[in-house]
């Protein structure tokens, strides 16, 4: 008898089930909701620090009372350290191409490391060395941007010092000059966290610096051993940066 209820009591949950999935299938569907996508916002004031490495040639050459000139090229590679800072501000949504963003950015780098870039001077007795100090930049930014990743190019105002020394064991002649010129170059961030006040990024970035060529006068054989100086650089980084949110924006004003 128990197994007859038990096999009745099955039948009719089964029937049960089934009467509930038919009217089910008669309800109207409601589509699921969709949470909206979040557009990234890259407008903000900015600043970082990154680490990498920097390529360069230095054009040395002998001015010898302007006769003659004697090339002596050097080239010495750095690991170095920069730290930056600027503004930018997102113009407007492309659709599917993302946004567009302009912006200025200061940078400064610097040497990691102490060593020079040397070679033989034109006399053997003598040992040349060379290497760029500091570099520093301002440069206009303009990116387009996914959401959350931006590429982007920038250019303008290079500057830096450029320490040259000759050496013969007996005497150190040793000069240093300011340099300006121009740079150009791009990067690639990612905007990796969010809090309400701050965004953090994670970047690459590549210069391609030059510098004009400056007369460095010595000062053990003036007039012998005075030389022109030209630098060529590459630079590229790993960076870090914090953008800013909610604070007062220069390009915001302008462009409203």
């Amino acid at each position: 008898m128990k197994k007859v209820v038990s096999v009745l009591a099955l039948a009719g949950a089964s029937l049960g089930i089934s009467a509930a999935m038919a009217l089910a299938a008669d309800l109207p569907v409601k589509a699921p909701m969709m949470a909206p996508a979040q557009s990234f916002d890259w407008s903000g004031w900015y600043a970082g620090a990154g680490v990498g490495g920097s390529w360069n040639d230095l054009g040395w050459t002998y001015i010898l009372n302007g006769a003659n000139p004697a090339p002596n090229p050097i080239r010495s590679d750095q690991a170095i350290v920069a730290f930056h800072g600027g503004e930018q501000y997102q113009l407007t949504s492309l659709g599917g191409l993302g946004g567009l963003v302009v912006g200025y950015e200061y940078s400064l780098s610097m040497p990691l490391e102490t060593n020079w870039g040397n070679s033989s001077c034109p006399n053997p007795a003598f040992r040349c060395e060379a290497r760029l100090q500091n570099l520093q930049t301002v440069g206009a930014k303009l990116g387009l941007t996914w959401d959350r990743f931006m590429l982007y190019g920038t250019g303008g105002w290079a500057a830096g010092s450029v320490l040259t020394v000759e050496d013969d064991g007996a005497t150190r002649d040793q000069t240093q000059r300011w340099h300006n010129g121009w740079f150009v170059g791009g990067g690639l961030d990612y905007a990796f966290y969010h809090t309400p006040g701050t965004d953090w990024i994670l970047g690459v970035d590549y210069k391609h610096v030059e510098l004009d060529g400056r007369l460095h006068l010595s000062t053990t054989f003036p007039g012998i051993d005075d030389r022109t100086v030209d630098v060529s650089s590459d630079q590229l980084l790993a960076r870090l940066t914090v953008k800013l949110n909610g604070a007062p924006s220069l390009f915001g004003s302008l462009f409203r």
